[in-house]
């Protein structure tokens, strides 16, 4: 008798264990994020189509340890586009620095907000041009430490009236904003979307949106299991077919506006994903970092 019910407890245990790894591999229900019973499963983000850049802290780095520290020269793209779109930085000064345990025992990359920076190739400026739209998901914290404004990615790093997106953090002495804004080469039409941060030191799964047929945007910043967002260009977007990114880099922008803060990982589609894709990705990303 004893056996038989110390052999139920073992079979009890496993199938809760089941059950609770079952309920907890996703973080969607029909009411947004958590909250409900069934739950959808967690899904890679190489199974959404037109995934073209994914690098992320824990995959594809390669460290310089010349004159005593350890950064990093190139973060390889995991994504099929493959080493086409490898970011990489040849000089040591500029070189972000890896940081191991960053959240929740995920390493991420740090930007000094002074000169870090690390380049994509031209043939990464290929993303965004003529396409209807993108899709760019970043987990990301910090923020400029002074009045300014920092750039997280830039797809044209030349000039401010050229075709260009670029997303960044400013602070103006108030609030922290993030950021996305468009260009269509005319130095009259910037298109600016912002978003209020509460507490840009802290991680979140951020998620940026620009629709250049429909002329229209979204930033949503996930944490924590909830969701905000906001939308809509304040002046015209950029067209189709003039993101001319001849140096697309991430850290940095026009004058030297050098990133502070962490990357943990960035995902960038070359298309307007839908709003269920988008939860997938997010839930993706939250699931596996913690948040």
């Amino acid at each position: 008798m004893t056996k038989r019910f110390l052999w139920c407890g073992i079979l009890a245990l496993t199938w809760m264990a089941a059950f609770a790894d079952w309920a907890g591999a996703g973080v969607l229900t029909p009411g947004g994020y958590g909250g409900g019973l069934l739950k959808a499963s967690l899904i890679e983000p190489t199974t959404i189509a037109n995934l073209k850049l994914w690098l992320k802290a824990d995959a594809g780095v390669t460290m310089d340890t010349t004159l005593g520290s350890t950064t990093v020269a190139r973060w390889a793209n995991q994504a099929a586009t493959g080493s086409a779109y490898d970011a990489t930085q040849g000089v040591k000064a500029s070189q972000p620095q890896l940081v191991s345990d960053a959240l929740n025992h995920l390493p991420s990359l740090h930007f000094d907000g002074v000169d870090d920076w690390l380049d994509l190739p031209a043939a990464a400026g290929g993303i965004l041009r003529n396409i209807p739209g993108a899709t760019v998901f970043m987990i990301v914290s910090g923020g400029p430490p002074t009045n300014s404004q920092r750039y997280l990615l830039q797809f044209n790093t030349q000039s401010y009236t050229v075709a260009r997106l670029v997303i960044y953090r400013e602070y103006n002495g108030a609030v922290y904003k993030d950021s996305m804004a468009g260009r269509n080469g005319d130095a009259a039409a910037m298109s600016y979307l912002t978003k209020t941060l509460a507490t840009p030191s802290a991680y979140a799964v951020n998620t940026y949106v620009a629709d250049f047929v429909n002329r229209s945007a979204s930033i949503t910043v996930a944490s924590n299991n909830s969701t905000a967002s906001t939308s809509g260009w304040t002046t015209a977007a950029s067209n189709t077919d003039n993101i001319n990114a001849t140096q697309p880099r991430i850290g940095s922008g026009v004058n030297a506006a050098y990133y502070y803060g962490n990357i943990v990982e960035i995902l960038i589609y070359d298309r307007t994903l839908s709003a269920s894709e988008r939860a997938l990705i997010e839930a993706y990303l939250l699931s596996r970092s913690g948040l």
